[in-house]
């Protein structure tokens, strides 16, 4: 069952990194809670999870603590907190899909700088008040819970799997 909700944990995240469309803004959020949900499934029945989260190094184990408490809000009290903002990106880096939706474009095609257009950004409000690139929170959460899914209880103490990951 742990291997299957991360595979569909997988699944969410993969498909979050391709809603960004203004226009896919309740898409996006759907696969927000499939992933927050099945991420935190797959590791909710295991035996010695708990021992595997309080050996993780601090960092990590506040992360996967914020992130718990997303999933809980999402759950239970009609939704994760969100900021949404908006950056601007080169319009050469949009997908077709979010030029497919309302934006704006700034800049100029003569000589001036390159057009922009605003990009859609969710984050997460984290209780210490940090905001955190939705996106990202959960490619990070992923890793997390992957190494508690996959590592026995004695390697749980080794070292932060976003450092074995590459990943910030």
């Amino acid at each position: 069952m742990s291997n299957e909700k991360l595979d569909q944990a997988k699944h969410a995240l993969y498909q979050l990194e391709k809603l960004r469309a203004p226009t896919q803004a309740e898409k996006f959020t759907d696969m927000q809670t499939a992933f927050l949900s099945a991420a935190t499934a797959a590791m909710e029945k295991l035996p010695g999870y708990k021992a595997k989260v309080a050996a993780l190094p601090p960092a990590d184990r506040d992360f996967f603590l914020a992130m718990r408490q997303m999933r809980n809000a999402d759950a239970h009290d009609g939704g994760a907190p969100i900021a949404v903002d908006y950056v601007d990106v080169p319009l050469g880096a949009a997908s077709r899909e979010e030029l497919g939706g309302r934006y704006e474009v700034s800049g100029s095609f003569l000589g001036g700088p390159a057009p922009t257009f605003s990009r859609r950004l969710h984050h997460f409000k984290f209780p210490d008040g940090s905001k955190v690139e939705v996106v990202g929170a959960c490619r990070r959460y992923l890793e997390i819970v992957t190494h508690i899914v996959t590592a026995p209880i004695a390697a749980a103490t080794g070292a932060s799997p976003a450092a074995n990951s590459g990943s910030p």
